[in-house]
């Protein structure tokens, strides 16, 4: 339950550091690129644990919504990024892998996420 709830406040300390940070907002290509990185690295983790069916599933999902995030830049498709993302965290849940590692990708990825999810 702790790795849950620690998982999911990246996007909220993302978010509360684009306050905190509002100065650094104006070099915004750097969070856009830490984000990119850290969901292919998201999406490479998860995708060595899945089983073939649901690896193919989610994968053609999970190209999908790269793209979306490439092409344009809204609140809600960050939100529903993250929240697609962390459909893996409970699919971890019930298979023989950790979770502790998706977790903390989840948590790494929702900081810049937080962070753009505020207009300069």
């Amino acid at each position: 339950m702790l790795k849950l709830l620690i998982a999911f406040s990246g996007i909220i300390a993302g978010f509360i550091l684009s306050y905190l940070c509002w100065d650094e907002l104006e070099q915004r290509k750097y969070f856009v690129i830490a984000k990119h990185i850290l969901l292919v690295s998201l999406f490479l983790v998860e995708s060595y644990f899945l089983a073939s069916v649901v690896l193919w599933t989610f994968l053609a999902l999970a190209v999908i919504f790269f793209a979306l995030s490439l092409k344009f830049q809204h609140y809600l498709l960050e939100v529903g990024i993250y929240l697609f993302v962390s459909i893996f965290y409970f699919l971890y849940l019930s298979g023989e892998a950790s979770p502790v590692v998706v977790a903390s990708l989840l948590f790494l990825y929702g900081l810049p996420a937080g962070t753009l999810l505020r207009k300069p």
